[in-house]
């Protein structure tokens, strides 16, 4: 999910920064637009992605428990999904501990345990929530104190967040499928 498809629509706006910016040495010029952006669409890729992967969890158990009883899988999948804050909101700390620990599953916990990088991740994960959220709302005091534009992003600052974005989906998609396994004693989805 997250290396294919989403990684793709990433890459068309780095294509596109490439385009109007140049790739060689120095700053760029007229590439702001595109620099924020891709901060944006780096957090939509990222929230679809934990939401396919809750989704993806959710329909294993549900499915696992159910047996072949279309009904028993309605109320279960309606019960572990209903209200999902992944539907409505950023995928932050918080909106990522509610929504698995709908499986018994303490997120950051777990991603804590399988890499040591992973708190750095999730940090870097807060941070880009911050700037994506400056950028969309259009309040840069969101943002840290700051000089010159308030929305200045740089590229490199953007490939290091989608670097980070990139590991914790591998770290969680590891994570989640590992903990469904268990909890269903069997292979993971």
């Amino acid at each position: 999910m997250w290396v294919s498809t989403r990684r793709e629509r990433l890459a068309e706006l780095f294509d596109a920064h490439a385009m109007v910016g140049g790739t060689g040495r120095g700053r760029r010029h007229r590439t702001g637009q595109i620099n924020r952006a891709l901060v944006v669409l780096l957090v939509a890729e990222f929230q679809g992605f934990c939401r396919d992967l809750h989704s993806e969890a959710c329909t294993a158990f549900a499915r696992a428990v159910s047996g072949s009883d279309d009904d028993v899988f309605r109320v279960v999948i309606g019960a572990l999904t209903a209200k999902r804050k992944l539907d409505t909101g950023n995928p932050n700390q918080a909106t990522l501990q509610d929504d698995f620990r709908r499986l018994n599953l303490d997120l950051r916990a777990e991603l804590a345990r399988s890499h040591a990088f992973n708190m750095g991740r999730w940090l870097k994960l807060g941070q880009v929530l911050d700037f994506r959220n400056a950028i969309a709302h259009s309040d840069p005091r969101r943002l840290p104190a700051r000089t010159g534009d308030a929305y200045d992003v740089q590229l490199n600052q953007v490939r290091s967040w989608m670097w980070a974005m990139h590991m914790l989906a591998n770290q969680m998609d590891t994570v989640v499928s590992l903990h469904v396994a268990g909890l269903l004693s069997g292979e993971r989805p």
